[in-house]
């Protein structure tokens, strides 16, 4: 019997879900309390640049947008939030 193949995960990386995301991020309470938290205009020059890539994102790519200071700190939350397989909603809630 032959297994169908696993379809790749689609990434959600609309500029609305993206800012969503980012926002729900900002607004959890571990990160209120956090230290070198990313500006504004690197996130969105992050999110305007994401928006034709439909593969996984290293965090290398992510770093060189916002900083290694940042991602010294949010490496793992900034890497999910980025390659989050589902809605911006389903990211929210899992928060």
């Amino acid at each position: 019997m032959l297994k169908q193949p696993v379809p790749p995960p689609e990434y959600e990386r609309s500029k609305k879900g993206l800012q969503q995301r980012f926002a729900c991020w900002e607004d959890d309470a571990s990160v209120q309390l956090s230290e070198n938290l990313p500006l504004k205009k690197n996130i969105q020059n992050l999110i305007q640049d994401l928006k034709n890539r439909d593969y996984r994102v290293s965090h290398f790519l992510i770093s060189s947008f916002l900083g290694r200071d940042v991602m010294a700190v949010h490496k793992t939350e900034l890497v999910n939030l980025i390659n989050f397989v589902g809605t911006s909603d389903e990211y929210c809630s899992s928060l």
